[in-house]
């Protein structure tokens, strides 16, 4: 499936995957900001290891919208489903990662936080 690669070895929690098993990492996309130049409006590009897209600035928008719609538009490039979450980065970026909607014991989250009441 293209956006995922299987380690061996690996599992959440440091936990060993059970024998003949693996964890799947989906790919992150990152977004940054390109500012205008001599020759060009000002971008977004969405970048994953698997390539990248870049759109125009849409100055209708705020700047989450901007980003969010380039990860999309990279997603919808490959044919990524799922559900998608924001983060921002130390550099003013942006980092979406996927989660499946299919959840089984094999693909468990890599860690959770809940709320204490």
């Amino acid at each position: 499936m293209p956006g995922t690669a299987r380690l061996p070895g690996l599992s959440p929690c440091g936990i060993p995957p059970r024998k003949g098993t693996t964890v799947l990492i989906r790919q992150a996309i990152t977004t940054k900001f390109l500012p205008v130049t001599n020759t060009r409006p000002s971008r977004v590009k969405a970048t994953a290891d698997a390539g990248s897209v870049t759109l125009s600035w849409d100055h209708g928008v705020n700047i989450d919208e901007n980003h969010a719609r380039a990860a999309k538009a990279l997603a919808d490039k490959f044919g990524w489903r799922g559900a998608w979450y924001q983060g921002a980065l130390h550099d003013g970026g942006f980092c979406f990662v996927c989660v499946d909607s299919r959840f089984d014991r094999d693909n468990l989250p890599v860690f959770a936080v809940v709320a204490n009441d």
